[in-house]
């Protein structure tokens, strides 16, 4: 358990790196790729709605850890990251639904307002994926207000336009259903 906590804490230092554009040492790229090589995973934003609530980010971040017992959360710029790690053997397209379902029930419980990437498989890629989460939630907030989670795919088009002199590239804006055929046509 002890060593679970401390895998732990060390991941969630790499992400927090990665999403501040730091460079990693040896050290924690092998614990990374020891740890999450070949896994699949998808970044959450998670904003308490109102500044006026009083539940603590503590809180939050537990409740976040414990429906997504796999995943990687801590605070950040007055925001929550999470980065969720996917079952392997699931259809993603059944695995989202689920997870949509289990961050509704979440979000539900308290005044929450969360961005969700795409799904990656690269954990260095992390901070294109928080960027993508990220964008959803300020998109989706301007946009629908009245929704409390913004899935990316929805509001790329948005994000491209409103952004386009940003420094991501190209295919972070891909739909899943494309990343899929160009990867299909990569390996055939």
């Amino acid at each position: 358990s002890a060593t679970i906590m401390n895998d732990r804490s060390i991941t969630r230092k790499v992400f927090l790196d990665i999403i501040n554009g730091f460079p990693i040492d040896t050290a924690h790229r092998k614990h990374l790729e020891r740890i999450h090589a070949g896994k699949t995973f998808l970044c959450l934003v998670i904003r308490i709605n109102t500044r006026l609530a009083q539940i603590p980010v503590e809180y939050i971040i537990a409740k976040v850890e414990s429906v997504f017992r796999h995943s990687i959360t801590f605070e950040s710029r007055s925001d929550i990251i999470s980065f969720i790690e996917l079952p392997g053997s699931q259809d993603m397209d059944k695995a989202h639904s689920e997870l949509e379902q289990q961050i509704d029930l979440l979000v539900g419980t308290m005044d929450l307002k969360v961005g969700i990437s795409s799904y990656f498989n690269d954990p260095y890629s992390a901070r294109i994926y928080y960027l993508q989460a990220l964008g959803a939630l300020e998109n989706g907030t301007r946009i629908h207000p009245d929704d409390k989670f913004y899935n990316f795919r929805k509001y790329a088009l948005n994000e491209l336009i409103l952004n386009a002199q940003n420094d991501l590239p190209l295919d972070t804006y891909y739909p899943d259903g494309l990343r899929r055929l160009i990867s299909h046509d990569e390996e055939s």
